[in-house]
């Protein structure tokens, strides 16, 4: 499950979980590659007894990898996958099991998102296909000359489904890839490897997951297991998260920046596409491939950031911490899976996943307990907590208005500051040919020999080689025709015919490009029907998505049930295994939190229990659309997605609508396409069943699970002994103590090629010869059965060592400010989203500041130059270096120091007050066990020349005395309460910065309904955080947030 924005909003802010892959590379000598000896140690450090791969995140980018040539047959695909695992197994070099997990047939909720992507992509690929030829025929009608089109391989990713004949065939290429690895190669020797096809029903993640919550249950588990789980979907974090092993990461491959990428329109690299110019890359040179690079995610870490961040004192009931992380997984389902629409209040950009935790550690002593408890959801406890996200949607869709328009008036000056260079080197030339013209023929000119290479370097253009230019037209036609559209045109590109002689007597002008779509402009801005930013907007969404009105309130009711079965659905799916095969959400859209908090909803939701999978050819009537459907199913079956006399013709429409719902970018549409009927489907597909044939059958039959070894292992006698029984329906229970702790039942492979045996190749064509004597074993696998099919620990077991802590106070501050990016730009959680006051509340500061709300460990940081941080670890910690003075690295070079306490425990005037006038310098405050002096007022800093984001004054030093807050007749925001040892660059009061009043420059908010927080105190910082004008107290020091 993709969650779009996760992964960068969590490594931005819980920094240390992320480190980059350590890859040993082999050598080549004289053209011959020598393999890594991979029994060595562990380059990165870690010795992994577990290696999971999610093989859907390895099958689509080997399909079209961006390391080398598209592929141009199937098996050439297939052998780029062998050779990715053998990459993913260098890295990690597990110990003990592989497990290698291939998509199956989904659950029903999952199905609608696959309907909707593989429609949507039929749809743009026959688009596509229409405009290439429009392209074509234009350029024809030009009179260019264009080469004849090449026959491609015209690969579908849609047999990347499970039935097809591809994953029936990867499914036989990989059975032969372990064997071969497991007889021949000494990584592999103690490796048991695990096979789940696309035969068995299962997203490949859950079949994992599956797989280690049954072995964590049962006593052979060893708790100090050390787990690694390789895919490319935010949800493997959450699935990690929710398995409560403390010793887990996750790998993935690092996504390059755009602009570190072969540009999509031109095919140059070091630029965003938004930035193209246009000019395309030379077709004489090599294509730009850049290979992978991966990063692990720490399981570990990203719990020592929750555990401090997820902390509620004074419960009146047990804080239990694993029962908190199952409550912060459940809560980021909230802002996107793939089973659910997002709610429209809640966006990862904006904040959302703070704000859910904001709430719940508020909502939490009055809850109760926590909102799930071992995979099932208390429905009214979740209720009450979008009572009070209902009560700042309004306040939500104001200000993310507010940040469109900003956005839109950044785009349209940038398009402009671009025009206007354009213009500028336009004038250049004209005044550089004026120059010339300025003089008589005859004198000298300074600019002769320039004027001689111009025209000289003008010919060579127009006599290079035709067939070059014919390439360079060529390219330029591929460009215009990807998905994003070139800004390129063929028009700039000059063909010379080789039949016309002297083609340079004539030089011609160049050629003028067409004018390119402007990624950065505002043309095809989406409609906003719905207006939410706009009093009404409740009943608009309503009208326009359900043609209702929001006071139907049976439509009002059922809607938020569905909804609030889909989240259940969902914890119980992440968390339990699959609870419901059949269950879906009917709608294209969803609630909003102010609707199910004013629903009636069921405290408890229970699915209906003996559902079963589809058959994968079931599932590709379900997901195809009519033009795969006639590459991947019997034609029988096919036949009914297109013919006038199907039944069930409705389902598989060619043109449907796809609604922006007010967004700029295609994907994030939603397609509205008819629901499947399960029914109705089945009913159809009656009089063509009996049409399959053999293999079709098979490929239509649930499978199950392998395991393999090779001779060298430990399992290896005793998966034999399976073969030495005369019933073929035998099954045995694996000890534990000759499989390293793994337990399940084995049978009998009824395609098994037992040792000795000569394992025919299936890939001969790629020159991967047959295995003449094998030496690794098969046998069919199921995971132990348990007493309690609802069995779900949240708990750490007994026995566990915990990993060696990797934060430190710093971090976890850091992380209270949403990173050090938040931090430098003043937009942690209390970013504010202001900017129409003076300074604009979007740069306002953060004040975690723990002696104002009773928290004790506190770091300040200060920018000292290229990038450098200041540490001020102040009074209050535990561990503090007291009169010391500890240079970590020069603070110039981006390296950190700590700022030593004098003997008072007083510190000396913070850094990054350059030429700036203080306030005052009132309030003494109680830091730990010290008690130290600091400024308090707000920073005029009017004599600044470097100038802030916000303010008058460097923008790393404080940029709000206040937090932040604009409408301050001080440049540099009100007074705080005492920097008491605050964290961030900008500090603040303990309020919860970057809020703002829209008032311009004056001292009193002159729209405190809008305005959010107020600190009354300018000048002496008697209050602690501010007064909120709307729901609840003030701050309390408890760090900037977002809402």
């Amino acid at each position: 499950m993709g969650v779009p924005a996760f992964f960068r909003w969590l490594s931005n802010k819980y920094e240390k979980i992320v480190v980059p892959a350590q890859e040993i590379e082999g050598e080549t000598v004289d053209g011959e590659k020598i393999p890594v000896d991979q029994t060595l140690p562990n380059p990165n450090g870690i010795e992994y007894d577990n290696l999971y791969l999610d093989m859907n995140g390895i099958i689509h980018p080997c399909c079209h990898p961006e390391d080398r040539p598209t592929p141009t047959s199937e098996d050439e695909m297939i052998t780029l996958i062998f050779e990715y695992v053998d990459r993913i197994m260098n890295i990690v070099r597990p110990k003990r099991i592989l497990y290698m997990a291939v998509d199956g047939v989904a659950p029903r909720a999952k199905m609608n998102q696959q309907r909707s992507r593989r429609f949507r992509a039929a749809q743009e690929s026959e688009e596509n296909k229409i405009k290439k030829e429009e392209e074509r025929n234009r350029l024809i009608r030009e009179g260019l000359t264009l080469p004849p089109e090449k026959k491609k391989f015209d690969f579908d990713r849609n047999c990347i489904t499970p039935g097809t004949e591809f994953m029936a065939h990867l499914s036989e290429c990989l059975r032969y890839y372990i064997h071969e690895r497991a007889s021949t190669h000494p990584a592999w020797k103690g490796v048991k490897v695990i096979l789940s096809d696309a035969t068995v029903p299962g997203e490949g993640e859950h079949k994992i997951i599956d797989y280690i919550r049954k072995q964590r249950a049962r006593p052979s588990h060893d708790p100090n297991t050390m787990h690694c789980l390789y895919g490319a979907d935010a949800d493997l974090i959450f699935l990690a998260l929710g398995t409560h092993e403390p010793h887990f990461h996750v790998l993935r491959e690092e996504v390059l920046p755009m602009n570190q990428k072969p540009c999509m329109k031109c095919g140059n690299i070091g630029h965003f596409p938004d930035q193209c110019e246009g000019k395309m890359r030379d077709p004489n040179l090599p294509p730009i491939y850049i290979k992978a690079t991966f990063l692990f995610i720490r399981i570990n870490v990203l719990r020592e950031y929750l555990e401090d961040e997820l902390y509620v004192p004074g419960l009146p009931f047990a804080f239990d911490v694993e029962r908190a992380y199952d409550d912060w997984v459940f809560m980021c389902f909230f802002v996107g899976n793939d089973f659910l629409p997002h709610m429209p209040s809640l966006e990862i950009r904006e904040g959302a996943i703070d704000l859910l935790v904001d709430i719940w550690k508020k909502a939490l002593p009055r809850l109760g307990g926590f909102i799930s408890e071992n995979g099932t959801v208390n429905c009214h406890r979740v209720q009450t907590l979008f009572k009070d996200l209902g009560e700042r949607e309004d306040e939500i869709f104001k200000q993310r208005k507010e940040e469109e328009d900003r956005n839109r008036n950044r785009r349209n000056q940038k398009k402009a500051d671009k025009k206007r260079k354009k213009l500028a080197e336009g004038e250049q030339y004209i005044a550089l040919a004026e120059g010339f013209e300025a003089k008589p023929v005859n004198a000298p000119s300074e600019n002769k020999g320039l004027v001689k290479s111009a025209f000289e370097a003008m010919k060579e253009r127009e006599q290079s080689k035709p067939e070059n230019a014919n390439k360079a037209a060529a390219a330029a036609l591929k460009k215009s025709l990807t998905d994003d559209q070139s800004s390129v045109s063929t028009d700039s590109i000059r063909v010379i015919d080789t039949t016309v002689p002297g083609a340079d007597e004539n030089l011609p002008t160049e050629g003028t490009k067409r004018k390119a779509p402007d990624d950065d402009s505002d043309e095809g801005e989406p409609e906003d029907n719905v207006r939410m930013h706009e009093p009404g907007w409740k009943d608009r969404y309503y009208r326009n998505k359900f043609q209702t009105t929001a006071d139907d309130m049976e439509h009002v009711n059922a809607l938020s049930q569905s909804f609030m079965d889909g989240l259940c659905w969902v914890l119980s799916y992440y968390f339990l295994g699959c609870k419901s095969w059949t269950w879906y959400f009917p709608y294209h859209y969803s609630p909003f939190a102010s609707d199910i908090a004013r629903a009636t909803i069921k405290e408890r939701v229970e699915f209906e229990p003996g559902s079963k999978p589809f058959k994968a050819l079931e599932q590709l009537m379900g997901v195809l659309p009519a033009s795969s459907g006639k590459r991947f199913l019997p034609e029988t079956w096919s036949n009914l997605m297109w013919k006038s006399d199907s039944p069930i013709l409705d389902f598989y429409p060619t043109d449907f609508k796809v609604d922006m719902n007010g967004k700029r970018f295609e994907w994030m549409g939603v397609v509205l396409l008819p629901f499947m009927d399960e029914s109705r489907l089945r009913e159809a597909l009656k009089d063509v069943y009996d049409t399959l044939n053999e293999d079709e059958i098979k490929r239509n039959t649930l499978g199950t699970d392998y395991v393999m070894c090779g001779g060298r292992s430990t399992a290896f006698d005793s998966f034999c002994k399976v073969y030495e029984i005369p019933e073929n329906d035998v099954t045995l229970q694996i000890v534990p103590a000759v499989a390293q702790g793994m337990t399940g039942l084995i049978g009998k492979d009824p395609e098994a090629v037992l040792p000795g045996s000569v394992y025919y190749s299936p890939l001969t064509g790629e020159g991967l010869p047959n295995i003449e004597s094998n030496n690794a074993i098969s046998v069919t696998y199921e995971n132990p059965k348990l007493d309690n099919p609802d069995y779900s620990m949240s708990l750490i077991l007994p026995g566990v060592n915990f990993p060696e802590k990797k934060t430190g106070p710093s971090d976890i501050e850091l992380a209270r400010l949403g990173g050090s990016r938040a931090a430098r730009r003043g937009r942690g959680r209390g970013r504010g989203r202001g900017g129409r006051g003076r300074g604009g509340g979007d740069r306002g500061g953060y004040g975690n500041h723990g002696n104002q709300g009773g928290r004790q460990n506190q770091v300040d940081f200060h920018k000292m130059g290229g990038g450098g941080r200041n540490f001020q670890q102040g009074p209050g910690y535990e561990e503090q270096m007291q009169h010391t003075h500890v240079e970590v690295q020069n603070a110039f070079t981006s390296g950190y120091q700590r700022r030593p306490a004098n003997n008072n425990g007083n510190y000396p005037p913070r850094g990054g007050h350059n030429n700036s006038t203080y306030g005052s310098h009132s309030s003494q405050q109680q830091g730990g066990r010290y008690s130290y002096n600091q400024p308090t007022g707000g920073y005029v800093g009017h004599h600044s020349n470097r100038g802030g984001q916000s303010y008058q004054q460097p923008r790393d030093g404080y940029s709000g005395g206040g937090g932040g807050y604009s409408n301050s007749r001080h440049s540099g925001g009100q007074a705080g309460a005492g920097y008491n040892q605050s964290m961030g660059y900008s500090g603040g009061p303990g309020g919860r910065g970057g809020h703002h009043f829209n008032n311009m420059g004056s001292n009193r908010p002159q729209n405190p309904e809008r305005g959010g927080y107020r600190n009354n105190s300018d000048q002496n910082g008697t209050q602690q955080g501010g007064y909120r004008y709307q729901g609840g107290s003030g701050g309390r020091g408890s760090g900037g947030r977002r809402y």
